[in-house]
């Protein structure tokens, strides 16, 4: 079992604290008897509901802090001589003046506990140096009391306790409100170390003393016993600080103006983000470090994250570090601290939304490649790549908004060059939208990003002769620099900053300068000038023991960033693992970056401090001893790292295998990582590795390698086709065949390409391997199964008469296995079949509902929800708009749990389709609203460029011409643009039924020619029907009724080819109207008979006034006033039930107003 938190081994099941974290488990999941901090909600193991506490509202997180209790004494003595004011004047005074360096220091006074202050470091943000800033400001709160005693003539003196570790941080109130507390082991041990400290004294736990031994002495260590604790505490006492020479004054100095810019823009706002752009080497980190010291001196919160350069295109990967940060966890900490911080966070976050917490946690624990759970794995197989992506930047964002929903924060993104894209760019959508409150982010980068307004980048410049001057004055106490030690210093610096301070340093430390007079000279030998930066470097190297020099030459080898622990595994140095690092920082050749914790042990991760050590490093060494310690490091990765954490190190291992020449590890580790990526469902990804990994062993012909290849290239057809990428699988199962070895593998195989061809639409190559698939039939039954599914999907596909035997062979065959989402699949697609090449409607829906049926048993949840859309579109052109609106309806349910957005956008559509053609408008424009909205909001734009023309065809129904040409315009305008051909033709053609109504017969004509230009590149019979039929009326218009004539023929026999009742209803109407101004009433009645079935058939108000209307102008020509009325009524009727004012009903008022004029 693992600590909640922090993610240690726990020793004993019941245990009740944990030793590393210090945090107590004062109950017990009944579940899974999984130890639970007093303040969780649900079991971080098993997710069961744990009875809240009060404490759960007040405990945030883990923090490492280094904690202080500085307690005053000497107070008892003057209350003898003061009045109760008067001593309390004079402590708050006291308090005011010794404090002073704790706000200096970025420290927090959390509290008082009487004479005691609790001071913190590292609470509001990460500090690595907060163990160094907590003894600092000790030692000088202890001058000052000394001070403020003896101005004040008093005999007071100060007892202070220091401890650095993880602590329970509690917050009273919101969500990152200022009222803090800190609870733990941690915490007490400081109070105990105060409690033992004699007057004056500081005591400080072994834990601060390892941070900071380096840069104070100390004296001791002194063992004591201290209540409740049953073993020896050591502590120090420091003494005082370890002098460096400090250029910080000359770093502010010459970086102040962009500081200032950079804070400006936060303060005042005036923009989301800024880009800073400084070259290699002039001074980015100095600049960051004074933006982030102003920040915390500003109490401003802030997350500060770092990109390396071979993050191996990894996908979300600047979001997942952005998320860690805000968890305050690292991205090498192990799965399980990730996991159970995560779990606390989210149910701290969304502490009255339960289910946003769990979808939170699922979404998130992909991106943070945390494992996730059966059944949210199994969801996630029925959505498609898209929508699962979609659905992970929508969670993150609603995560985003709520953690800054509260306080202002500020993102620091180093190196944003080497972001994965998708994660930059939605960062900068998500500036970019309206939020209550904003983060502003701060991205550096070495070069102008193109996509960025330039107004929004801080270009840092090199330094100029006069800064060079002014900084050199100040840092040596200068009058003036000599001419040619300025020039050298320029060109030597080549006037970037970082160059320039190390090259300060080292001259300083070699005393290679003189000042005569108050000028600085240079003092140095033309060897020493060339290729002074690297003479710097080796200098360094030059002066530090053997096993430091190795324990360096292995960092570089293993990175820019690298694990100490690792380094020290393999080097095993019998030098103190601390005094080492220790010497190496002080020569500035590493710096701290972070520390992490892996189940096994706790790490230290370092960085060198410019990539130009670890070129010189690396020159020291061999090829053979490089591919050596690659090896030596992957092999040490293996050894040392949990199975269950070892994931995090796959792309590690992989470039240290490859390095050390073992290809083939090397490969199995871009295997496994690909591997990862297909359990995870982001199969995209998953691709993307598995060619990385053919291309890195094509040349190899090891046994072991081709059964890599074969189970690559097996991964690789098998995610390809579940893609529809059929090209593609296509390619790799011919590859597979290639090296198939038995009849039975190539059988299967076959069996694979075959499929594909036949989804391809390429049914002659799929018939012939048919063919001879039937012919050497293997006898096993999972083969005969597989045959008789391509047979019955090729019969479907191409309208063979004997379908329906082999699919009840089928249906028989796949129940016995209990496969029935095959089977639910297969049915589904024959009643596609059926709807296509015959007329049995019967048979077809008989079908669908045993399909959904067999999608209920299988639980595939896409699969059920589009039987309901085709058992739903069925019903619709059936003419049985109530049973389609129940199927359509229950199928949208299902897209939006799937987060189908495609599925979804379409069953609103045809939702809306229904309600405008049963006349009921206000509830169709609702549907076609929400359609337009989320497809403009999803920037699905061909749903988008769908749903404008569904508006506009509701609009000119209501005769709003006006706003009906609009929306047609606007498709138009999307068509155009992603030429989407049929979408364009409708989409004019829409625009020439909006110019007829108008009676502006020369623009509808000229648009209907244009349509039928688009049409010539793909026609379509919808389209072709909807072009006929607007020519027809254009035709009568225009009293060309022999053209008109000829036309509605075409439109006639074009419609036989469609099954849509209310599009065929359409088209007899318009014929009707054709034989009416051909004064032939007797057909154009016996037409409207057809129409009045029809639209009795499909339940249209519209379709039934449309059509009663017509019958009544036929009568009212013929003067048969008593067939009129009956009609004229009827039509009124039907007209009722539509919700709006609507054309047919201004029509149906004039032919009234007419006939009684």
């Amino acid at each position: 079992m693992f600590c909640f938190n922090c993610g240690n081994k726990l020793q004993e099941k019941f245990t009740q604290k944990c030793v590393v974290c210090g945090i107590k488990f004062d109950k017990f999941c009944q579940n899974c008897s999984f130890p639970v901090p007093s303040f969780a909600n649900f079991c971080p193991n098993c997710g069961s509901y744990i009875t809240k506490s009060s404490e759960y509202f007040t405990t945030e997180e883990l923090k490492k802090v280094a904690v202080m209790f500085a307690d005053v004494s000497g107070f008892t003595k003057l209350s003898e001589k003061l009045s109760p004011d008067e001593v309390r004047n004079l402590i708050n005074e006291f308090f005011e003046f010794i404090l002073r360096p704790v706000y200096n220091l970025n420290g927090t006074v959390d509290k008082f506990i009487g004479d005691c202050a609790l001071i913190l470091f590292g609470l509001k943000s990460s500090q690595p140096d907060a163990p160094l800033r907590s003894v600092q400001c000790a030692l000088e709160m202890l001058r000052l009391s000394k001070e403020f005693s003896k101005i004040k003539n008093v005999e007071l003196s100060l007892s202070i306790g220091i401890n650095y570790g993880l602590v329970a941080v509690g917050k009273i109130g919101g969500l990152f409100e200022k009222d803090y507390t800190v609870m733990g082991d941690v915490v007490n041990t400081a109070q105990r170390l105060q409690t033992a400290a004699p007057p004056d004294t500081i005591y400080v736990s072994e834990s601060i003393y390892k941070e900071t031994n380096e840069n104070i002495e100390y004296t001791g260590p002194i063992e004591l016993n201290v209540k409740n604790k049953s073993q020896i505490v050591k502590c120090y006492i420091p003494k005082s600080t370890v002098t460096h020479v400090d250029y910080s004054k000359v770093v502010k100095n010459l970086t102040a103006r962009y500081t200032i810019k950079v804070i400006d823009n936060i303060v005042n706002k005036s923009s989301d983000f800024l880009v800073i752009v400084c070259p290699d080497g002039c001074g980015k980190r100095y600049i960051l470090l004074n933006i982030i010291s102003q920040l915390e001196r500003s109490n401003l919160r802030y997350y500060f994250i770092s990109l390396p350069n071979n993050n191996f295109s990894k996908p979300f990967y600047l979001l997942s570090l952005l998320i860690l940060k805000i968890l305050n966890v690292n991205f090498e900490d192990s799965v399980m601290l990730k996991k159970n911080r995560l779990i606390s966070f989210l149910e701290y976050l969304f502490k009255e939304n339960y289910k946003m917490a769990e979808k939170c946690f699922n979404y998130l624990s992909l991106v943070l490649q945390i494992d996730l759970n059966e059944d949210f794995k199994l969801f996630l197989s029925y959505m498609t790549q898209e929508d699962i992506e979609f659905e992970i930047y929508e969670v993150i964002s609603s995560f985003l908004k709520k953690v800054f929903e509260s306080e202002f924060a500020v993102v620091i993104i180093d190196n944003i060059t080497f972001a994965d894209k998708d994660s930059f760019d939605f960062i900068l959508d998500f500036v970019s939208k309206q939020l209550q409150n904003k983060p502003f982010f701060i991205f550096s980068s070495s070069s102008e990003i193109h996509r960025v307004p330039k107004e929004l980048h801080l270009k840092i410049h090199k330094l100029s002769n006069e800064e060079i001057k002014t900084a050199v004055t100040i840092q040596f106490n200068a009058k003036d620099v000599e001419e040619l030690s300025l020039q050298l210093l320029m060109n030597i610096s080549e006037g970037k900053l970082d160059y320039f301070v190390e090259m300060l340093k080292w001259i300083d430390v070699k005393k290679l300068f003189t000042l005569s007079n108050g000028v600085f000279k240079i003092n140095l030998s033309q060897q020493n000038i060339e290729d002074i930066r690297r003479n710097i470097i080796l200098d360094k190297l030059s002066n530090i023991e053997d096993e430091v020099l190795e324990f360096l030459k292995i960092a570089a080898v293993y990175g820019h960033r690298f694990s100490s622990k690792i380094i020290f595994n393999i080097l095993q140095p019998k030098i103190e693992h601390t005094y080492l690092l220790s010497q190496v920082e002080k020569l500035n050749l590493i710096r701290l970056i972070d520390t992490v914790y892996n189940s096994n042990f706790t790490d230290k991760i370092y960085e060198f401090v410019e990539p130009e050590i670890v070129k010189i490093l690396l020159d020291f060494i061999s090829q053979q001893t490089k591919r050596m310690i690659h090896l030596k490091i992957a092999t040490t990765i293996e050894k040392m790292i949990s199975q269950e954490d070892l994931t995090i190190y796959y792309e590690t291992l992989y470039y240290h295998f490859k390095e050390a020449g073992e290809v083939l590890r090397a490969a199995n580790y871009l295997f496994e990582l690909a591997m990862q990526y297909k359990k995870m469902q982001l199969g995209k990804f998953a691709v993307e590795w598995l060619n990385k990994l053919l291309d890195e062993i094509k040349v190899e012909n090891s046994p072991d390698c081709l059964s890599l290849i074969v189970s690559t290239l097996e991964q690789l057809a098998a995610l390809e086709k579940s893609f529809g990428n059929y090209e593609n699988a296509l390619k790799h199962y011919n590859k597979l065949l290639m090296l198939a070895k038995t009849d039975e593998e190539k059988f299967l195989l076959e069996t694979e390409i075959c499929e594909c061809f036949i989804l391809q639409n390429n049914f002659k190559k799929a018939g012939d391997i048919l063919s001879e698939l039937q012919q050497k039939l293997l006898p096993s039954n999972f083969a005969k199964t597989k045959v008789l599914y391509l047979q019955c999907l090729y019969k479907s596909y191409t309208g063979s008469s004997d379908l329906l035997m082999l699919v009840s062979q089928l249906e028989t065959a796949l129940k016995e296995s209990n496969n029935f989402e095959d089977l639910a699949q297969i049915l589904n697609i024959v009643s596609y079949s059926l709807y296509t090449f015959t007329s049995e409607t019967k048979k077809v829906a008989l079908y669908l509902k045993k399909a959904l049926n067999y999608a209920n048993k299988s639980k595939n949840l896409l699969l059920k929800a589009k039987i309901l859309t085709n058992l739903g579109i069925l019903n619709y052109e059936n003419g049985n708009p109530s049973e389609a609106l129940k199927f359509l309806t229950s199928a949208f349910e299902l897209a939006k749990v799937l987060s189908n957005r495609h599925l979804q956008l379409i069953l609103l559509n045809n939702i809306g389709i229904i309600y405008f053609e049963k006349g009921l408008f206000k509830r169709a424009l609702e549907y076609f609203s929400e359609a337009f909205s989320y497809a403009h909001e999803w920037k699905l734009v061909y749903e988008e460029c769908i749903t404008l023309q569904n508006i506009a065809e509701l609009y000119l129904e209501k005769g709003n011409i006006i706003e009906s040409y609009n929306f047609f315009s606007q498709s138009f305008d999307l068509a155009n643009k992603f030429n989407f051909i049929s979408e364009k033709a409708l989409s004019l053609i829409g625009m020439a039924k909006a110019m007829l109504e108008k009676s502006n017969l020369s623009a509808a004509e000229e648009f209907l020619n244009e349509a039928l230009h688009t049409m010539s590149v793909n026609k379509e019979n919808r389209v072709e029907l909807e072009y006929l039929l607007a020519k027809t009326k254009l035709h009568l218009l225009q009293n060309d009724i022999e053209q008109a004539t000829t036309t509605i023929e075409q439109a006639m026999k074009t419609v036989e080819q469609l099954k849509n009742l209310l599009i065929r209803n359409k088209t007899f109407r318009m014929y009707s109207q054709v034989l009416k101004c051909k004064k032939e009433y007797s057909k154009a009645l016996e037409t409207l008979k057809t129409c009045e079935k029809l639209a009795s058939q499909t339940g249209s108000f519209l379709e039934f006034a449309k059509t009663y209307y017509e019958i009544a102008n036929i009568y009212a020509l013929l003067g048969n006033k008593k067939e009129f009325e009956e009609n004229i009524k009827l039509a009124s009727l039907g007209a009722e039930k539509i919700d709006e004012e609507c054309s047919i009903k201004f029509s149906i008022m004039s032919l009234l107003n007419k006939m009684k004029g």
